[in-house]
């Protein structure tokens, strides 16, 4: 799989950012459909709007950019100076309890962030590899971005929980559902700090709107309101995004791990 076919797939990340807190009986409905998870792998991004004012989805703000953004960096040459970047990843308890955290630091230099298909840290666009570099007199616009790639599958692990679309995922011929699952948007901002904002569902797999998606697709999704938080700290040349989330799951659908591993159990962060 080419790595521009990854930078499409993450596009559609951006079909929407209204992220309204679903109503309780819409929640309640979405997570009946729900069995108890059994530990899964996800994967974190960071997606970096570096020149948000070239952004076109939502002019008036406060966030700017979006899935059109994304689509058109090949014909504009990439106006926003968006970066795709691998942030994190990891396998959850038995509960669905999953922490994510991730720093990058500023760096406007070309990065070599591939070697192949199985062995990158880059997600697109193809025609900016840089980092975390807010163009000149901007401050970078982040989104962060949930991955879920199902069940362990010990030989690929490692893969699972650092590439966006490993050997394991159904789109590769792999035996598990690799899906998007979830995404949070902080608005540029030029001062250090610390923002908390709710991780919603995928918008496209959103299970009370999506009337095409299977039930695999809206049972990994993220709920708003119920608890999914990704914390953004931003001191001077750096930024870290923290991800507390709990992931929802459907049963044995996937590949059954060969081994379960054991996670320690996580606490809560305290401000």
């Amino acid at each position: 799989m080419k790595l521009i076919n990854a930078a499409v797939a993450l596009g559609f990340f951006f079909l929407n950012y209204a992220f309204a807190n679903a109503s309780d009986e819409t929640t309640d409905r979405a997570l009946k459909k729900m069995a108890p998870p059994l530990p899964r792998a996800n994967t974190m991004w960071w997606v970096l709007f570096n020149k948000p004012s070239m952004c076109t989805t939502n002019p008036s703000g406060p966030i700017f950019c979006g899935m059109p953004d994304v689509m058109a960096a090949g014909s504009n040459g990439n106006s926003a100076e968006i970066a795709i970047i691998s942030a994190s990843g990891g396998v959850s308890d038995k509960k669905g309890k999953l922490l994510m955290v991730s720093t990058i630091y500023k760096s406007c230099g070309t990065l070599d962030l591939q070697v192949d298909e199985d062995l990158y840290a880059w997600g697109g666009p193809a025609n900016f590899q840089r980092g975390y570099c807010p163009s000149p007199g901007e401050a970078t616009e982040v989104h962060i971005v949930i991955r879920d790639h199902g069940p362990v599958v010990e030989a690929d692990k490692i893969a699972q929980i650092s590439t966006f679309t490993d050997a394991s995922c159904s789109q590769r011929s792999g035996p598990n559902l690799c899906v998007d699952s979830g995404v949070a948007a902080f608005p540029p901002s030029m001062s250090s700090g610390i923002e908390t904002t709710d991780a919603g569902c995928f918008p496209m797999f959103c299970p009370e709107t999506c009337t095409e998606c299977t039930e695999e697709q809206k049972s990994v999704q993220l709920i708003a309101g119920m608890g999914n938080e990704v914390t953004l700290k931003h001191v001077g040349d750096t930024m870290t995004a923290i991800a507390e989330i709990t992931i929802p799951g459907k049963g044995k659908k996937g590949a059954k791990a060969s081994k379960r591993e054991k996670t320690p159990k996580m606490g809560k962060l305290r401000a």
